[in-house]
């Protein structure tokens, strides 16, 4: 339980990583600009670093929820 637990709070650690990201890099348009689909997709699909976070984040959130102290009754 406690992998699918770590999965979902991984997946929802990259979603925010994933957002910064963007937002940082100016990909994240406001009313004035746009934002091409090659942009974005150089910015994510296509960058090597981006799909070692998002596995990072996976396994990290599976340890951060098997490291948690469960209250034992």
């Amino acid at each position: 339980m406690f992998v699918v637990k770590g999965v979902v709070l991984g997946a929802a650690m990259f979603v925010v990583f994933s957002v910064v990201y963007l937002w940082a890099w100016g990909a994240i348009p406001t009313s004035s600009k746009a934002v091409g689909l090659a942009a974005l997709r150089s910015l994510t699909v296509e960058n090597t670093l981006y799909w070692i976070t998002a596995v990072l984040m996976l396994t990290l959130g599976c340890v951060i929820i098997a490291l948690w102290p469960v209250k034992v009754s």
